[in-house]
């Protein structure tokens, strides 16, 4: 008998281990630093696909909206982004993992060539952009997403101050 609650303590001990959709912390970190590092550094676009589902939640924290968008609306997002910072690149400073959640605290830089939100472009090389990102997965894939980008100091930067 002490074997089976052996071996029922270890299965269960294996599986609070896992996210509820069977993935570890640690496999979901690989997917958030493969969506951010490959798919959007590598401007791999064809690839969202496999790190989001269909329909996610994008939550902006800097002005506290919710916005259902599909895979193509994600596409187009980054490929405004890459119109107007050709250069973009994220680095990751930190990233950690609980259970279905990940964050990072990340930073980026680029040279703005075209209008982005609402700002035409100056020319000027931005550095350093801090964002925090908070990704929910859930079946190995972004399922929800809050993102905390710092708008003071991107605008500043645009507009040529330091």
């Amino acid at each position: 008998m002490k074997p089976q609650l052996l071996i029922i303590s270890v299965l269960i001990s294996a599986l609070c281990t896992c996210s509820v959709k069977g993935q570890s912390p640690e496999e979901n970190k690989k997917i958030i630093k493969r969506y951010l590092l490959e798919i959007i550094n590598g401007r791999k676009l064809e690839l969202l696909a496999e790190v989001f589902p269909e329909k996610f939640v994008r939550h902006d924290l800097n002005d506290s909206t919710d916005h259902w968008m599909t895979v193509e609306d994600q596409r187009g997002r980054l490929s405004g982004l890459f119109e107007a910072f050709p250069d973009f690149q994220y680095s990751i400073s930190d990233i950690m993992a609980d259970g279905d959640k990940v964050v990072v605290r990340a930073v980026w830089h680029g040279t703005q060539k075209s209008t982005f939100m609402g700002t035409e472009s100056l020319g000027n090389r931005l550095n350093y952009l801090s964002e925090i990102i908070f990704y929910r997965l859930e079946n190995g894939k972004i399922a929800e997403r809050w993102v905390q980008l710092d708008l003071y100091n991107l605008f500043k930067q645009m507009k040529g101050q330091r």
